[in-house]
């Protein structure tokens, strides 16, 4: 709403962590994405919308229950194009995984926290409009669907490497100095 010119009390981030049921290693975890919510929420001042589709909604109401806070909330997960669409640009930031949230956002001109495993980050350009997070391991960007490393690439992306990239973008949201 703040990005529409009405006023909102918080920033609004959106959570999209999941991956569907090909790319199951680019989602993040359900225990993080729930500690990172619960962060944005507590020290941040931000609502956090949980979102995702189909595949998610089961996933997305357990991190909601794990948070455990009256601002963070699941989306609906059986949305159309159109309808994601403006749901992903009510946010003022975005958090999500390589996926249809990540090139919507950018679309939007909104700053995106977009995260890399599987997947590469070279073929990704965020404008200036974000930070990317790349798990440290070698054998990134190996557009596996499934893996045996242990721990694998998503796990190698910590909360709080997750919560800092996300707060420099929240505090310097609309209305703020440096913000859009």
């Amino acid at each position: 709403m703040a990005r529409l010119g009405a006023s909102r009390p918080r920033p609004l981030v959106g959570l999209n962590t999941g991956a569907g049921g090909r790319w199951r290693f680019k989602a993040w975890g359900e225990a993080e994405s729930a500690e990172l919510a619960r962060r944005l929420h507590d020290r941040d001042g931000a609502d956090v919308l949980v979102m995702g589709g189909p595949a998610e909604a089961q996933r997305n109401g357990k991190m909601v229950a794990a948070a455990a806070r009256p601002g963070v909330v699941a989306a609906a997960t059986d949305l159309s194009l159109q309808r994601f669409a403006a749901l992903v640009s009510r946010c003022d930031v975005l958090v999500t995984s390589d996926s249809l949230a990540l090139h919507l956002g950018l679309a939007f001109g909104m700053p995106v926290i977009a995260f890399f495993g599987p997947t590469s980050d070279a073929e990704i350009d965020l404008y200036g409009l974000g930070e990317k997070l790349v798990t440290p391991l070698p054998c990134r960007c190996c557009y596996l669907s499934d893996c045996d490393v242990r721990p694998h690439c998503m796990a190698s992306i910590g909360v709080d490497r997750m919560h800092e990239a996300t707060r420099r973008w929240v505090a310097n949201g609309p209305g703020k100095e440096g913000g859009r």
